[in-house]
């Protein structure tokens, strides 16, 4: 048998306990189809753990098991061994099932000490990890962590979703934001992670600076300064400056335009109100403005539109407005 990465131990892990993402599980699938014997080892492990389903605790003995799966077992051992390798097969079967305990093991005291964080559709939520660091979590999102976040050489969070970090500053212990596909690793600053579920995840710094990597490629790491977003997509990363200063609305619902296009404002609008605008005449959008909003009602925004357009903004049906 082929000696298997430890990155691919893990995916199969993950994959017979549930905890593996889309992704993961595509590039899992993708190895092991790359070679019949991988599939082949893959499949003995799984009815192995199949097998041992009942064994919920970390109480577990070993030759007990091992009879037990023995009885059960319903493969050909010729499919997945060669005949020299036959000589060994109790061996190699034993180390099988001991794997296979370690990860019970292992996943039954990683769930004991994680925190997961969800949020709900109109729901957000303000988090303050064992270090000090403050995360600001957004609708439809999940934040996961150790309990012993602090006692540990690095400190290493999961999200899905979109947050804003406020981290704690330790040189001692980088912190990692795994999102999607990608890391994101700090010392102390602020920053925003959107992670979507196509699998594009942008990350835009507020202070300091950040490294922004694919999560398997270290070698495309992005140094991320104060102003800087970097975009993740189809594997690669594109650096700019921010696209639209108010992308942080969703924590602060602030709105702030300098000479700003009509155009630009009424786009924001749309996406933080969840309303439509047309225009009778299309030649306003192109108006220049310079106001800001703090926490005010899109009836308050229209209002001040309305006087500094001289025009009147109707609602028609439907959360649609029409300006005149």
């Amino acid at each position: 048998m082929k000696e298997y990465e430890e990155k691919y131990w893990s995916l199969i892990a993950k994959q017979l306990s549930n905890t593996i993402t889309s992704e993961e599980s595509d590039e899992l699938t993708t190895w092991l189809q790359g070679d019949p014997e991988r599939l082949k080892f893959f499949t003995a492990v799984q009815k192995i753990w199949e097998t041992t389903a009942s064994y919920q605790t970390p109480s577990f003995h070993v030759e007990n098991a091992w009879q037990k799966i023995q009885t059960d077992l319903k493969f050909d051992q010729e499919e997945i061994i060669s005949p020299v390798k036959k000589l060994y097969w109790p061996i190699w079967a034993a180390a099988i099932v001991a794997v296979v305990i370690l990860f019970s093991w292992f996943f039954w005291i990683k769930n004991l000490n994680q925190i997961e964080l969800i949020t709900l559709a109109d729901e957000q939520k303000e988090v303050e990890l064992p270090d000090g660091s403050i995360i600001f979590l957004n609708e439809n999102s999940t934040l996961t962590y150790s309990k012993n976040l602090n006692e540990q050489k690095q400190r290493e969070v999961v999200l899905e979703g979109e947050a804003f970090f406020e981290v704690t500053k330790n040189p001692k212990k980088p912190f990692i934001v795994s999102s999607g596909n990608t890391l994101v690793q700090v010392l102390g600053t602020s920053f925003n992670i959107q992670s979507k579920s196509s699998g594009e995840v942008t990350v835009a710094v507020v202070t300091g600076k950040v490294s922004f990597q694919p999560a398997n490629q270290p070698q495309r790491e992005v140094l991320l300064l104060a102003h800087d977003e970097g975009k993740y997509a189809d594997g690669k990363i594109i650096k700019q400056r921010y696209e639209n200063p108010n992308f942080l609305f969703w924590k602060n619902k602030q709105l702030n335009y300098t000479n700003a296009t009509l155009e630009e404002i009424l786009t924001d609008l749309e996406k933080n109100y969840q309303v439509e605008f047309t225009v009778a005449d299309k030649k306003i959008l192109s108006r220049r403005i310079t106001t800001s909003f703090k926490g005010d009602s899109l009836e308050k925004i229209i209002t001040v539109l309305e006087v500094l357009l001289q025009a009147k903004i109707q609602n028609s049906k439907n959360n649609v407005y029409t300006i005149n």
